[in-house]
């Protein structure tokens, strides 16, 4: 309770049993029912398992761009600077791959 004290000014109410039903609802029943499908029906319906990849991609993709149309402005003001850090991390992780691939050789 102390460092939620020091940082912030209010506390605000949490109801722990309305953010678990949604917790529930957001992830874990769709996640449950997509490993459910696969388990038990992969293979039945071969149009399914071809489409549900691209779909899953274009969701993803909506719900990525909505996110950033919603912060836009911020992003505006950040964006250089967090094009140049993605680009950095990226270029970190494939060295780390490749010291990895040449160490396991």
């Amino acid at each position: 309770m102390f460092s939620i004290s020091l940082f912030a000014d209010q506390f605000l109410p949490m109801y722990a049993k309305a953010m678990i039903l949604s917790i529930i609802k957001i992830l874990m029943l769709p996640i449950t029912a997509g490993l459910l499908f696969n388990h038990f029906l992969h293979g039945c319906f071969s149009i399914v398992d071809r489409a549900i990849p691209k779909l899953s991609r274009v969701d993803i993709t909506i719900i990525i761009t909505v996110i950033t149309a919603a912060g836009r402005n911020s992003l505006l003001n950040i964006g250089a600077v967090l094009v140049v850090l993605v680009w950095v991390l990226v270029l970190v992780l494939v060295l780390v791959l490749v010291l990895v691939k040449n160490i396991l050789r």
